[in-house]
């Protein structure tokens, strides 16, 4: 089946970050909803979908309208993510409080709860680290649970405990900004790890150019990653008009067992939309987000 990207499906409409987890025979999505840089933002939102084409809302999951104006999460709501641990959902989440923060100083990552895919979800007050911190991504590795996040100037990992909703031990820097006059010397974000052939793959995106993604590997994550030669592993920067912009993924599988990653792209003054490709390990040479991906 031949989907085009993006996917201008309105039931989805404009989508940053997003985040596809299959569980069951579906598949399920969230993402940054508008407003995402000032104005009311309503939450977290569910999608969900049998095809990755046709989406249908849920519900939301985090709902800015029920959070206590004087909590320190009640606004923008970015890159949410979906985690399935021990029968247990976890939903994270960056946020602030512009009223009392309006400066991006102000963001924490948080981290909410269920025991239903669809919710409810209660939130932990308590950030995973009192101080600028963004994009927070679990993964498991054999049983053992990780944090990665943006905090500190790069992207960072830390034991995460399932029970608590807290970090344990110092954070490693995994990934720091380029060279000068590399793609991706400003700053580094959305991390999304998968492990294939006993090598941890971290995907990474950067605003340096215009939004692009990158990858960097190991054989431990108690050992350093290392950029890989190839960066930016996709990216249309002076290439495309439709897809000038990409960045901010995640991986999933599809139902037949080929691998994915799912993010948003866009051309320079038109809305974010929901891509995905189809993506092989190891990488040996750099990809364009294609416009037509056969699922």
């Amino acid at each position: 089946m031949l989907v085009k990207n993006p996917l201008a499906k309105e039931e989805i409409s404009s989508i940053r970050d997003p985040m596809i987890l299959p569980y069951g025979d579906k598949y399920y999505m969230v993402g940054t909803s508008p407003n995402y840089w000032e104005g009311f933002c309503p939450g977290v939102k569910l999608w969900v979908s049998e095809d990755l084409i046709n989406w249908k809302f849920v519900k939301l999951i985090i709902d800015a309208e029920k959070i206590p104006d004087d909590a320190d999460y009640t606004n923008r709501f970015w890159s949410p993510e979906l985690f399935c641990f021990n029968n247990k959902f976890y939903c994270t989440f960056s946020a602030k409080n512009d009223a009392k923060t309006p400066e991006m100083s102000g963001f924490r990552c948080y981290v909410a709860v269920s025991d239903n895919i669809e919710g409810p979800y209660s939130v932990i007050d308590k950030p995973l680290i009192d101080t600028y911190s963004i994009d927070a991504h679990l993964y498991n590795d054999d049983g053992k649970v990780y944090a990665f996040f943006c905090a500190y100037g790069a992207i960072c990992h830390a034991v995460f405990d399932t029970e608590t909703c807290s970090l344990m031990g110092e954070p490693i820097k995994d990934v720091l900004p380029g060279n000068e006059g590399e793609w991706d010397n400003i700053g580094v974000e959305g991390s999304f790890v998968v492990k294939r052939g006993g090598v941890y793959y971290l995907w990474y995106s950067s605003w340096t150019r215009s939004y692009e993604m990158g990858l960097a590997t190991t054989k431990s994550l108690d050992e350093p990653f290392e950029k890989l030669s190839i960066n930016p592993v996709i990216s249309g920067y002076g290439k495309s008009k439709l897809f000038e912009c990409c960045g901010h993924n995640s991986c999933f599988k599809l139902k037949d067992g080929r691998d994915a990653i799912a993010f948003h792209a866009h051309a320079i003054g038109e809305s974010e939309r929901l891509c995905i490709n189809v993506v092989q390990y190891p990488f040996v040479k750099s990809l364009m987000p294609e416009e037509e991906v056969d699922l």
